[in-house]
């Protein structure tokens, strides 16, 4: 017989500040009740797999498509040699316009000039960027900007949290106030480990995004 070693990821934060050294013995890991042995605690950096999911649907054209463009940018320029990008964007249609790539110079060109037509379908941007981060090594983030609420989805938002407990990824939704669907987002954020972050004006997705890279890495 054998045994099968699992991975599991884990944050520890005193409010929003991380707890760091902490050792195997400050943990308790339990499965369905039953206490799990704990056979090694790494905290060195390992790369990082990063989707962004972008809205790209009409409201976004203009300054907040510039701010956008810009976090995102931002974002990629924070990564590090093995760390891996990819951009998948959203409005009524999915595109993955590039997947998972360590030529941060290809994504950041592919971040321009992305079209802002059409109507909103988050749930479906969504599944489509956990798809990247199937069967991937190292960690994985999926950062998803939307605007508004999401209008022409054909996945559900159960169908995709599913989607998401497979995948292995965290998920941070960054929103507007006006975004409906709030508690779907917050049990995508929870099953994943993520969290949702709303944003009150344009100008702040550059921090946000940077900030949710800091916090992940």
């Amino acid at each position: 017989s054998s045994t099968v070693g699992v991975r599991v990821d884990v944050l520890v934060t005193d409010g929003r500040r991380p707890v760091e050294n902490l050792q195997a013995t400050d943990f308790e890991l339990r499965d369905n009740g039953i206490t799990q042995a704990i056979e090694l605690l790494e905290s060195t950096e390992v790369p990082l797999n990063v989707v962004l999911a972008l809205d790209t649907s009409a409201s976004t054209a203009g300054s907040l498509q510039d701010s956008l463009v810009s976090a995102g940018q931002a974002l990629i320029d924070g990564l590090v040699p093995g760390d891996r990008v990819a951009v998948t964007t959203f409005s009524h249609a999915v595109v993955p316009r590039i997947g998972l790539a360590s030529n941060f110079a290809a994504v950041r060109s592919a971040l321009v000039g992305l079209p802002a037509a059409g109507r909103t379908s988050v749930f479906d941007g969504l599944y489509v960027a956990l798809a990247n981060t199937l069967e991937q090594p190292g960690s994985s983030l999926v950062v998803a900007f939307t605007d508004g609420s999401d209008v022409s989805s054909w996945l559900t938002p159960d169908e995709v949290i599913a989607s998401a407990q497979r995948a292995n990824a965290v998920v941070y939704a960054v929103t507007s106030p006006k975004v409906r669907h709030r508690s779907a987002f917050e049990r995508l954020a929870d099953v994943t480990g993520g969290e949702v972050v709303e944003i009150a004006s344009d100008d702040q997705i550059h921090a946000t995004f940077l900030r949710i890279l800091n916090r992940f890495r």
